[in-house]
């Protein structure tokens, strides 16, 4: 794309200018949009690191729970359902249903 002339100068036909033009412009927008994806790159690494944080706390956590479950499964399953029957049964308790009449 173009040529130099015998003082140093860059010369080039009209279609090599637009060519030339053309390709800056793309450039730009390319420079652009790889800023805007730079930004959100940097959002979302930030992001990854809470989520990873609060993944390893909470597996900090459970640590007991998942040494019991794996030791002994069945055990483990019947103590959650006999928590979590007791706590429906418990929250029945605390609040009958309503006996609403439509009748006015």
């Amino acid at each position: 794309m173009g040529r130099k002339n015998m003082f140093g100068k860059i010369e080039m036909s009209s279609q090599e200018a637009n060519q030339l033009k053309n390709l800056a412009e793309y450039g730009l927008s390319v420079d652009a949009e790889i800023a805007s994806l730079k930004q959100k790159m940097n959002v979302l690494q930030r992001e990854a690191k809470i989520w990873k944080q609060k993944y390893e706390k909470m597996k900090e956590q459970t640590k007991d729970f998942r040494e019991a479950l794996r030791r002994a499964p069945e055990l483990m399953k019947r103590l959650v359902q006999d928590v979590l029957s007791s706590n429906r049964e418990h929250q029945e308790k605390r609040s009958p249903k309503r006996n609403i009449s439509m009748d006015r």
